[in-house]
């Protein structure tokens, strides 16, 4: 028997060993590579980003009519959007119905010429109520053209 069948023959159980261990450990290698590439394959797919955004950030945009104009998720918790006009066309408040219960009320933007504070509050179970008033901060020499003002709510849990 030469030197090297003697010393495989000696130590048959810690090379066995030293092997499975290596084994395993290429085993995870391979693992974690294969799982990290599935998720930043995930979590850079466009189409698996907007559907994440529309679950954790919801909103609609409408105009003073009341009618949703894009829905990024919102649609599917607003039964009714009713927009309240004063006689002199300003606007007075905006009621927004919605499908379940909201801990806490929607966030409102206002996108158009003119500037608006709101308060909300509560008027029934699925029912908030944002009482605008008119800051009328922004004064313009000249008769610019009026443009239709356009909501955005968004939708918080």
């Amino acid at each position: 028997m030469n030197k090297i069948e003697q010393f495989f023959s000696e130590y048959k159980n810690t090379i066995t060993v030293i092997s499975g261990i290596m084994i395993v450990i290429t085993f995870f290698i391979v693992a974690d590579n294969y799982i990290s590439n599935k998720i930043e394959k995930k979590i850079t797919d466009e189409t698996y980003i907007n559907k994440l955004a529309r679950v954790l950030r919801p909103f609609v945009i409408f105009d003073k009519k009341g009618v949703i104009q894009y829905d990024h998720g919102g649609e599917r918790y607003i039964e009714k959007i009713d927009v309240q006009e004063k006689k002199d066309g300003d606007l007075e408040s905006i009621i927004i119905t919605t499908k379940e219960f909201l801990q806490n009320p929607p966030i409102l933007l206002y996108i158009g010429y003119d500037n608006y504070a709101y308060d909300s509050e509560r008027i029934d179970t699925y029912k908030w109520k944002f009482k605008l008033s008119s800051l009328n901060l922004l004064i313009i020499d000249g008769n610019p053209e009026k443009l239709d003002p356009i909501f955005i709510v968004e939708i918080t849990k």
